[in-house]
């Protein structure tokens, strides 16, 4: 499971920039946008197992449904 930690150190590397507050998805609904990809972490059933958030997303997402 992606830490806040990680996902702040992420996207520092990749040289984008985070909402000054947020929950997890938030973050990584931001760094999916800036990826040029749909902000989908935990909103919707996904099959793309190369996603690096795939697992926690599909853990997340079954909790929600």
């Amino acid at each position: 499971m992606p830490t806040i930690k990680f996902i702040k150190k992420y996207a520092k590397d990749k040289g984008f920039k985070l909402p000054k507050i947020g929950k997890k998805e938030i973050f990584i609904h931001s760094i999916q946008l800036q990826e040029g990809n749909s902000p989908c972490y935990a909103i919707k059933h996904c099959d793309n197992m190369n996603c690096l958030w795939f697992k926690d997303c599909q853990k997340e997402y079954t909790k929600r449904a």
